[in-house]
């Protein structure tokens, strides 16, 4: 899938044009939430093989949209998931039509091992790089040379996820929800770049929203469209501290005028780590077409919900095998690589996390490809992912991030890489 020899020949060939011009690279801030050491060559991935795999991630998205049903209808399956009061009360307040995923992310990894594609987390609740990838990829290509046709609209020039937010209404007012010391780079940037389209857009902070009659309002103007850039740690968080917020977002929501992207459906029950082992419970594999099922066999790692009993003493005695994963964390915080860590530090961790709604995941090696940082005399091998963004469940663009630690993740170190199909 992933065309290291193309990759290599293209990093010997730029390593030799020296650095870029401190100018030129001074503008990559502008699609950066955190700064990063470009890299020269993008992530080749043969076209072919994304051509292949295209169904079956679509098909995966369908999965976690039929998990959401599954939790509306199904006492255990709420049970299982035990996401508490507020959660349940917000997710109920949706109407039912609208409990799907949105826009997510897919963070999946090649395999090194067997060079298939794994995916490792869903990202469903308000995923980074929606409005920044298209426009790395067309800084690398304008920089350094573009390489390949464009196939994906993140391939092709312009903002594909501002686009896809206009279109929710005919004049949509449209409002991005940020907290209101947090406000970073891609909201900021997508704020500015809807009202240079034309768009009626503020960003808010959600306590500055209320309840009107059609759904929800800011200063007294109904909104149409909400993007929730809150993540759900912080979403926590603020909850416990605006206990009031419940009530008045269960108004709004109630009153469906307003769509919310995406939806609290999706923001707790798919974004949950606990998603990725609730679909793979034989219950639910029941309610699962055979390519349905056949997506969930193939892209997804085995991955339990740490509870007492045999997935803890599995968990245990076998650390460089697996991975835990916080239910819900932001940044790479709460992902643990039993390998990274010594035995105590892992065996506390996990003790911590049982019946936590946390889970354990085999561990993947990813591929390492050649990544040529701006400057340097030659290219280095690193580990990195392959990243599927889908809106209304169709592929819209391919991400990569690529790191010398085990979490492949900006926050932990490492670099964005563009990605072309060639």
């Amino acid at each position: 899938m992933i065309l290291d020899a193309q990759m290599r020949a293209l990093a010997a060939e730029r390593a030799a044009l020296g650095p870029t011009d401190p100018a030129v690279l001074a503008s990559a801030s502008r699609f950066q939430n955190t700064p990063f050491t470009l890299a020269r060559v993008p992530l080749l991935v043969d076209r072919a093989a994304v051509d292949a795999a295209r169904p079956r991630v679509e098909t995966y998205v369908t999965v976690l949209d039929k998990l959401l049903e599954a939790w509306l209808d199904d006492a255990e399956t709420r049970a299982w998931f035990d996401l508490g009061p507020d959660a349940e009360a917000l997710i109920r307040a949706e109407d039912r039509g609208r409990a799907r995923v949105r826009v997510c992310r897919l963070d999946g990894y090649v395999d090194a091992a067997t060079g298939t594609l794994r995916i490792l987390e869903n990202n469903a609740d308000a995923p980074a790089g929606t409005l920044h990838t298209p426009r790395l990829n067309a800084f690398c290509a304008d920089t350094w040379g573009a390489v390949g046709e464009p196939r994906l609209p993140m391939e092709r020039r312009g903002d594909p996820f501002v686009d896809y937010l206009m279109t929710a209404a005919p004049e949509p007012f449209i409002v991005v929800v940020q907290l209101g010391d947090k406000a970073h780079n891609e909201s900021n940037q997508l704020v500015a770049t809807l009202s240079a389209r034309g768009a009626a857009v503020a960003l808010a902070d959600p306590r500055q929203l209320t309840a009107g009659a059609q759904g929800f309002e800011l200063d007294g103007r109904p909104i149409d469209v909400i993007w929730n850039k809150i993540n759900a740690v912080p979403w926590a968080a603020l909850l416990q501290r605006t206990p009031a917020l419940v009530p008045t977002f269960c108004r709004a929501l109630s009153r469906g005028g307003t769509l919310h992207v995406n939806g609290f459906s999706a923001r707790y029950i798919a974004e949950a780590k606990t998603a990725l082992a609730a679909v793979q419970r034989p219950a639910f594999l029941d309610r699962l077409t055979p390519a349905q099922r056949d997506a969930v066999r193939t892209l997804l790692p085995r991955t339990r919900r740490l509870d007492p009993g045999p997935v803890l003493t599995d968990a245990l005695a076998n650390r460089e095998a697996l991975v835990l994963k916080e239910r819900y964390d932001i940044r790479g915080d709460g992902v643990s690589v039993g390998r990274a860590l010594t035995d105590e530090v892992w065996r506390a961790r996990v003790a911590a996390a049982v019946g936590s709604g946390a889970v354990v995941q085999d561990y993947v090696e990813p591929h390492r490809a050649p990544i040529l940082y701006d400057g340097a005399p030659h290219a280095v091998d690193q580990r990195h992912s392959l990243d599927w963004f889908l809106f209304d469940g169709a592929l819209v663009g391919l991400g990569s991030k690529a790191s010398e630690g085990y979490r492949v993740n900006l926050f932990q170190g490492g670099t964005k890489l563009a990605v072309a199909q060639v």
